[in-house]
This record gives structure tokens, C-alpha cells and sequence, in this order.
């Protein structure tokens, strides 16, 4: 579902797939099609880590990675406590989006099966990794409302010339 905003023009985007629910958002990954699944979590002070916690419950999680100083070893061990086979990796703020660069290269030069990993980090380092990856002006969209304690979807199949917006601020709580 797409629910638009019209508090004056131009018109924005505020909501894509309105459920309450991730995994209604979400494909079922198939096994035998090569595809990173990316859900971003944009992580401050206020965050509610345990509504998080139990939102990821249903879904498999293969990587999670985050930015220093965001949440503490202990948080992420909390937060993905259903998930004791995830990687989990830290990255400086400054390195996220060559780190983001270097993991959509090495799974479209590598990988011949489907991961999902979590990125979690800042509002706006969350806002500029999706601006890179989406052309939103394609969209007809001038700004891109990403919403605190919300997450968003990216699929990248390798059968897709292009990456595939799956959720929009779907809602943590």
C-alpha cells in the first residue's frame, strides 16, 4: 500500500507497504535465487530496542551491521537475541557508506544465494544510504521522509536491473 501526504505541494511520500507486521512487507527469500535483502534501522536515544527486538523475531538475519557509539555490544546482543547465528560488524560513521559500497559489490560478485543483513544506524546516515541506492527524482519525489523508529526495505535479486523498495517507515511499535 502507498500512503501519500498532502500537507501542501508538492506531494511526498510518507509511508510504503502500511502494515503493521515486517514480514507481510517482506518477500520469502527463495532459495534458489541470489538476492541481499537489506532492512535499515535509523537508531537514536529514544529507540525502543525491545519493540525492535520482537519485530525482527520472524525474520532470518544473516548479517547485522552498525556504526560506533550507536548501542552498546550488550544492546545488540539484546536486540538480536533470537538470532545467535547473525555476523554482527561495527563500522565508524564516517566508513558506513564505503563499507554499504563494498558490501553490494561483494554480494553481486560473489554471493549465488539470498542473506538479509540490518544496517542500523543514524537518521541520517539510514536517509543517505537509501538516497544513494534509490533514485528517488525517478519517483517524482523531491525529498525522501524517512521516519525515526521506523524500518525500511531493500531487495537487490539479481535478477533485477535495479533495487527494489520493499517498505517504507514501517512501524516498530
Amino acid at each position: 500500500m502507498l500512503k501519500l501526504s498532502y500537507p501542501s505541494p508538492p506531494t511526498q511520500l510518507c509511508q510504503l507497504n502500511a502494515v503493521n507486521f515486517i514480514d507481510t512487507v517482506l518477500s520469502k527469500l527463495s532459495a534458489d535465487k541470489a538476492e541481499l535483502r537489506l532492512l535499515f534501522l535509523a537508531i537514536d536515544s529514544d529507540t525502543l530496542l525491545n519493540q525492535v527486538a520482537t519485530l525482527l523475531n520472524p525474520i532470518h538475519l544473516d548479517f547485522s551491521l552498525r556504526t560506533h557509539d550507536l548501542i552498546t555490544d550488550f544492546q545488540t546482543i539484546g536486540l538480536l537475541g533470537a538470532h545467535p547465528e547473525t555476523s554482527h560488524f561495527q563500522v565508524s560513521e564516517a566508513d558506513l557508506s564505503q563499507t554499504w559500497q563494498h558490501i553490494l559489490k561483494l554480494h553481486d560478485q560473489l554471493s549465488e544465494t539470498s542473506v538479509t543483513g540490518l544496517i542500523m544506524a543514524s537518521l541520517t546516515k539510514i536517509q543517505d544510504l537509501i538516497r544513494e541506492t534509490i533514485d528517488i527524482e525517478t519517483l517524482g519525489l523531491r525529498s525522501w521522509p524517512l521516519k525515526p523508529e521506523t524500518i525500511s526495505a531493500i531487495s537487490f535479486a539479481k535478477s533485477q536491473p535495479r533495487p527494489i523498495l520493499q517498505g517504507l517507515n514501517i512501524p516498530i511499535g
